[in-house]
C-alpha cells in the first residue's frame, strides 16, 4: 500500500482528516486524484482518538490548514442542503 510520511509531504499535497468512527480520525494526503494515508516518524499511520487531537498534532507539526471530512451512512446530513449523491461534510480548517 502506498503512503506518504508527514515529514516528506510534497508541497502540493492537501491534507484531509477523515472521521472514520467517533474515536478514529485518520490523516490522508490528497495528491492529484490519489488519496494516500499519512504516516508519522516511525512509519506508523497517523490515527487520533478525536478531531481536536488530530488538528492539534497537525498544527504542532507546522501544517497551516486541513480539510475535515465526515461521511454519513445516512441519506442526508442534518443542516446541509440536499447534495444529490454525496452525503459528506467537507470543512476547510485553518490551523
Amino acid at each position: 500500500m502506498q503512503h506518504v510520511s508527514l515529514e516528506d509531504l510534497p508541497e502540493q499535497a492537501l491534507l484531509e482528516v477523515h472521521a472514520v468512527d467517533p474515536m478514529i480520525y485518520l490523516v490522508f494526503a490528497a495528491l492529484g486524484d490519489k488519496l494516500l494515508p499519512v504516516t508519522g516518524k516511525r512509519g506508523k499511520r497517523l490515527s487520533f482518538p478525536s478531531r481536536f487531537a488530530a488538528l492539534h498534532a497537525l498544527r504542532e507539526a507546522g501544517i497551516a490548514s486541513v480539510t475535515f471530512v465526515h461521511r454519513s451512512a445516512y441519506g442526508e446530513m442534518v443542516g446541509l442542503a440536499d447534495q444529490g449523491e454525496t452525503n459528506e461534510l467537507r470543512q476547510v480548517i485553518a490551523l
